[in-house]
C-alpha cells in the first residue's frame, strides 16, 4: 500500500525536473499505465530498478503507477528519514517497502485499499523547499474533467484565475483560452517563486457517485499531515477551501472539542494548529458552485497571501483596475 512517505519520495525530484529545459507536463503525474515487463528479482534498489529494461525507459510501478527513471534516480538522496526500495517479484512491482520506521497513521485501511473501486491519488505533491503556504484539498476530480496534469485541473474551476487576480491583477494570467487549459509552466514558476505548495488530504478514496462534489468522496487512506509538513521549515499555514478537507485536517491534527468533533475555522479566518508555527486557514471555495463573485474570492485569497508575507500591499500590478 502506498503511504505519504512514498508520495513525498518523489516530490523534491519532481521539482528538480522542472529546472530542466523543456520539462514535460506529466512531471507531476503518477501514470496509470504499468510498463509491459519488469525483470524478476528478489529486490532492487530504486536506482537499480530505474535501470531495469521495460517498454518505458527504466519505469517501475507503485500500485500500477509508473515513475520515470529521472525521478527515481533522484529519490534515494531525499531527506525522508527512511531508506526506500522497490520490491520486484514475479516480473512485476510488488510495492514499496521501507527499512526503518515508516510514517504512522496509514496502516489502517490497508485491506480495504486494495479493492478495484479504490482510486489512488494520481499526482505527486508539489512542495517547494521554501513553501510558506500549503493548499490541501480533498482529492482531484475524475480525469475526464482535467485540462492539465496538475492541481485544480478542471478548466471551469477558478483557482488559477483567482491566483492570477490576487497576484497580478489579471484573471487570465494563467489561462490559455484558445486551448481551454492553464499555462502550467507559468503556474509552476509562480508557485516556486512565491512558496506555495499543493496536495490533498486523501491518498486513496472511493467515489460514491459520478460527481465532483466532496460529499461523494469516501476517504480510504488519509494523508499523513505531519509527514507532509515535516520537511518544510518555512511553512506558516495549511490552507483549505472546502469543509470536507478542513474537517479531515482538523481531525488528523487533533483539533477537536470535548466530544471529539472537529473544530473548524470559519471561512476567511485561521486557527492555530497543534504543529508549532503553523495555522489552519480556511478560504472560500474556488468552485463556481460557491456563491461568491470571482473578484470577492480574489480579495479573500489576497488577504491570506498578505498575512503570510507572499504579497505586499502595493505589489499587485493592475489590482486597482479590478477591485477599484
Amino acid at each position: 500500500m502506498m503511504t505519504t512517505q512514498d508520495y513525498l519520495l518523489m516530490a523534491d525530484a519532481a521539482l528538480m525536473a522542472t529546472e530542466e529545459v523543456g520539462w514535460a507536463e506529466g512531471t507531476f503525474l503518477m501514470g496509470t499505465d504499468p510498463p509491459p515487463a519488469l525483470p524478476s528479482s528478489d529486490s532492487h534498489s530504486l536506482e537499480e530498478a530505474s535501470q531495469a529494461p521495460s517498454g518505458r525507459e527504466g519505469a517501475v510501478t507503485f500500485e500500477g503507477r509508473y515513475l520515470s527513471s529521472s525521478l527515481i534516480h533522484s529519490a534515494p538522496s531525499l531527506p525522508l528519514g527512511s531508506k526506500k526500495r522497490v520490491t520486484l517479484q514475479e516480473g512485476r512491482a510488488g510495492g514499496v517497502s521501507s527499512e526503518g520506521e515508516s510514517s504512522g497513521g496509514e496502516s489502517s485501511g490497508e485491506e480495504s485499499s486494495t479493492g478495484a473501486d479504490v482510486e489512488w491519488h494520481p499526482l505527486i505533491p508539489f512542495l517547494p523547499q521554501e513553501a510558506r503556504v500549503l493548499f490541501l484539498g480533498s482529492f482531484p476530480p475524475q480525469r475526464k474533467r482535467w485540462c492539465m496534469d496538475f492541481f485544480y485541473p478542471n478548466f471551469t474551476n477558478d483557482h488559477w484565475r483567482i491566483e492570477g487576480l490576487a497576484f497580478y491583477g489579471d484573471a487570465q494570467y494563467f489561462v490559455d483560452e484558445e486551448r481551454k487549459t492553464f499555462r502550467l509552466t507559468a503556474i509552476v514558476e509562480h508557485l516556486k517563486r512565491r512558496g506555495i505548495g499543493f496536495f490533498d488530504t486523501a491518498l486513496a478514496v472511493r467515489r460514491l457517485a459520478d460527481n465532483a462534489s466532496d460529499k461523494f468522496l469516501e476517504v480510504v487512506v488519509p494523508t499523513d499531515i505531519h509527514a507532509m509538513v515535516a520537511h518544510r521549515p518555512h511553512l506558516k499555514a495549511i490552507v483549505t477551501t472546502g469543509e470536507k478537507a478542513t474537517e479531515t485536517i482538523a481531525l488528523a491534527l487533533g483539533m477537536t472539542d470535548g466530544r471529539g468533533k472537529a473544530v473548524l475555522p470559519k471561512v476567511e479566518t485561521a486557527l492555530p494548529s497543534p504543529i508549532e508555527g503553523i495555522e489552519l486557514y480556511r478560504l472560500p471555495s474556488s468552485s463556481r458552485a460557491y456563491p461568491m463573485a470571482l473578484t470577492k474570492k480574489a480579495e479573500a485569497y489576497k488577504r491570506m497571501f498578505e498575512r503570510y508575507g507572499l504579497i505586499s500591499n502595493d505589489s499587485v500590478d493592475g489590482f486597482d483596475h479590478w477591485f477599484g
